[in-house]
């Protein structure tokens, strides 16, 4: 069972909510609400529509979303330029060459380069010129690797002070917590560092002020529960980084146990059953 189903499941239990296995690991979950069945499957949640989380997981289409919204990093989307001949027509840069010359005429180095569709910090690279964006494009689009990405996507680096993930039920923050680094240097898999932690954010001024950032999202439907991740950059602004339809709460249980995510799905599960009534 995976630490956040045991979570789910001990909320369940703290409310006497029904609830059954249905399958031998104890990852997907039927709960019933006034006899109303809720289906938990791993990370993914009954509550968002499926075209919004497909648009989470989508960065560029993400970026598409909100970038009007919400203030983001400068965000580009490549297509690979050895696309199969059916995508061609959708091809703008051909090669490799003119892609970072895009890249050089709309950001200045360093920039992120990511795969569009990736999790976990996989295929994240910060480059400082040329020669290495090349490379991380060329991992990006390696068709013999697992990790293989049709879009790339180039980002302008922020520098900042502090990385925030909050998380949202129906626009109401249910958790908030600031990850730390164990690393002044670039790492996106964070939690890898050997003093890297999470700190659970109980001061209702910065989780309204995260939450009054993010706000814009809020109202879009089929957008219900959601894990933002936000920076505060060196210039003293947040900035959206990307959404999580479906957020994992391991670093944060292992730094600060389970209490907290019980309680958030205690909330939301209560929530729902207001509403069913």
């Amino acid at each position: 069972m995976e630490l956040h189903i045991a979570c789910l499941i001990q909320a369940c239990q703290d409310i006497g909510l029904e609830y059954q296995f249905l399958d031998r690991e104890h990852n997907f979950v039927r709960i019933w609400i006034n006899n109303d069945p809720l289906y938990f499957q791993l990370n993914k949640t009954p509550f968002n529509s499926a075209v919004m989380a497909s648009i989470c997981i989508d960065k560029e289409h993400t970026y598409r979303l909100f970038q009007d919204a919400i203030r983001m990093p400068k965000t580009i989307g490549f297509l690979d330029y050895n696309t199969v001949s059916r995508y061609q027509k959708y091809l703008t840069f051909t090669s490799l060459g003119a892609i970072t010359t895009e890249i050089e005429k709309e950001l200045a180095y360093p920039v992120i380069v990511k795969k569009n569709k990736g999790g976990l910090g996989v295929n994240v690279f910060m480059c400082q010129n040329r020669a290495e964006a090349h490379q991380a494009l060329n991992v990006i689009f390696d068709r013999n690797s697992s990790d293989y990405d049709y879009v790339a996507l180039v980002q302008e680096y922020l520098p900042f002070a502090k990385e925030f993930r909050l998380v949202c039920f129906r626009g109401e923050a249910m958790l908030a917590y600031e990850r730390i680094s164990g690393s002044a240097a670039f790492n996106a898999r964070y939690w890898e560092s050997e003093h890297s932690s999470t700190r659970h954010i109980t001061d209702q001024n910065i989780i309204d002020d995260l939450v009054e950032f993010v706000c814009p999202a809020m109202g879009i439907k089929g957008l219900e529960f959601i894990g933002f991740d936000i920076v505060l950059a060196k210039d003293g602004n947040y900035y959206l980084l990307e959404l999580n339809s479906g957020p994992r709460f391991d670093h944060f249980i292992q730094c600060n146990g389970t209490e907290a995510v019980v309680e958030m799905y205690r909330r939301i599960l209560n929530n729902v059953g207001d509403e069913v009534r």
